[in-house]
């Protein structure tokens, strides 16, 4: 019998999110810049790169699994996301991603441009040594920002490469995308600190040196707040500069909401408790800049 719960629940639906918010600042960023995308590309892109998504979220779970039964963490087990499922089918269900990453992957390639393959190479091996291995990037105080950083830039880049002749691109583009990124990149690595910074003792117990470990709960909340002004300040440069369109300033009407969930969480780090603050203002952010893509390409268009 298939256990459809079981899988969703290993999956991880809701920080597909995340993936979806960064194709989505991409495309405003090739529209703002260069006027028109390709549909059908920049669908199927989105489909491997959701898969991609998948493939890391199963590889995390199996490996906490894996590290929870081998440091006897039987607290931890219970709360793992593979409980219900065996490993042999959760396993399979990792092995599956793959290949269809892969499948999809190169065939996406063949169709658009081969530097998409270092893009590929790039995400599918933070998405693998993310999570597995004794020293996965997961466990270091270079997990958070690994996986902003490959999401939100690696995500632009590849919507420009699908969707921009490649004599158009040089490397002043690709460094105006990185600071037009910071939107998705540092909301993107906040998501993953705060979930740090909740399970700052579960971490211990399983070895894992998060940054949290590393420098202690206290500054890792300061940079958690350091990361939402860089986040704001690199939205209002890219406007200023027209790297992306003025649209986006919608995104500042956040500001409020953000700062009041910062200082809820300054208060209280408890992940049933106050980590849905921080996906609260991704949500916002995600609202609010498929608004301005909206409107943007209605003004494009019509």
């Amino acid at each position: 019998m298939i256990h459809i719960k079981g899988y969703l629940n290993l999956i991880v639906l809701g920080p597909l999110l995340t993936t979806i918010f960064a194709f989505l600042l991409g495309i405003t960023f090739v529209l703002g810049n260069f006027g028109s995308i390709n549909i059908w590309h920049s669908l199927l892109f989105l489909i491997v790169a959701l898969l991609m998504h998948m493939f890391t979220n199963v590889t995390d779970n199996l490996e906490d699994y894996k590290k929870a039964v081998k440091h006897s963490a039987h607290g931890f087990i219970e709360n793992t996301r593979v409980k219900g499922l065996s490993i042999t089918k959760a396993t399979r269900l990792d092995i599956a991603l793959a290949i269809l990453i892969a499948v999809l992957g190169i065939y996406l390639v063949f169709i658009t441009t081969y530097w998409l393959l270092l893009i590929g190479l790039w995400g599918f091996g933070v998405a693998f040594f993310y999570s597995a291995g004794n020293h996965s990037l997961s466990t270091t105080r270079f997990g958070d920002f690994a996986s902003g950083f490959t999401m939100g830039i690696g995500i632009t880049f590849a919507c420009i490469l699908i969707n921009v002749p490649l004599n158009e691109i040089n490397l002043g583009l690709l460094i105006t995308a990185i600071i037009a990124s910071g939107l998705t990149i540092f909301s993107i690595t906040n998501m993953v600190l705060a979930n740090n910074i909740c399970d700052e003792q579960d971490d211990i117990d399983l070895h894992r040196m998060t940054i949290v470990a590393r420098i202690g709960k206290d500054n890792a909340l300061k940079l958690y707040a350091a990361y939402y002004v860089l986040m704001y300040v690199s939205i209002v440069v890219s406007v200023i500069f027209q790297w992306l369109p003025w649209t986006m300033l919608l995104v500042l009407i956040s500001i409020p909401k953000v700062w009041n969930n910062t200082k809820i969480f300054f208060k209280k780090q408890v992940k049933t408790e106050t980590f849905g603050l921080t996906v609260q203002n991704i949500n916002w952010f995600l609202t609010l800049t498929t608004i301005a893509l909206v409107i943007y390409a209605a003004i494009l268009y019509i």
